[in-house]
């Protein structure tokens, strides 16, 4: 079961619509912890901080589960039907009220009733586990972007997990990109998340126009 951490935050954009949903009550003297180091289980790469994970070649939720230190179906409780996917983890140090934040890019490389989707984990001594987005949200072969916040309540050593699965198939892969905040969050910022996975979403395209065919 997930619990919902009441100083987290995360925004969720489609198309050009933007949805925000957010909590503010961090002390003054609280720190914006870096993320980095990303260790990666499935298909994905990384450039400095930031991050491309993809579906394709993936592995499963229990193989995931572990890797991420989270409870036996966490990932099942966070989506729809989760077959396979990749993940990526990597450990802090935090203080009561520090913070962790990170820009997101969902590319959904699937349609509706296949709700392939995108999370975040933070364990320490509990299990949590947060949609960033999905098929659903973005709509069929869509794309989303936002800004995911998590405030820590005690101080201690915590694992960050992100993760991209597929739902009910394995077939038409979706991907999710990490870009690094705080910076100035421009479209030059953005970019850089993009660039860093378009090896991979090149080789995908390819790929799924075939698999569309199939599907359809």
């Amino acid at each position: 079961m997930m619990n919902i951490i009441s100083k987290s935050s995360f925004f969720v954009s489609t198309g050009m619509a933007l949805l925000a949903v957010s909590a503010f009550g961090s002390q003054a003297s609280a720190a914006t912890l870096p993320l980095g180091g990303w260790s990666i289980l499935g298909s994905g790469s990384q450039s400095g901080n930031s991050l491309f994970l993809s579906t394709d070649g993936g592995v499963n939720t229990i193989d995931a589960e572990s890797f991420l230190g989270l409870s036996s179906g966490t990932i099942s409780s966070i989506g729809d039907n989760p077959t396979t996917g990749s993940v990526a983890a990597t450990t802090i140090t935090a203080n009561a009220n520090d913070q962790i934040q990170f820009k997101w890019i969902f590319d959904a490389g699937d349609y509706l009733p296949y709700n392939d989707f995108a999370f975040y984990s933070v364990v320490e001594s509990s299990s949590e586990g947060y949609l960033l987005s999905n098929v659903s949200l973005v709509g069929d072969y869509g794309e989303g972007s936002g800004i995911a916040t998590y405030t820590f309540n005690t101080p201690g050593t915590y694992l960050i997990g992100v993760g991209v699965f597929n739902s009910l198939d394995s077939a038409l892969q979706s991907s999710l990109a990490i870009e690094p905040v705080p910076e100035p969050l421009t479209m030059l910022g953005a970019a850089t998340a993009i660039s860093l996975g378009a090896s991979f979403k090149r080789t995908l395209a390819k790929k799924q126009e075939k698999e569309k065919s199939n599907k359809a």
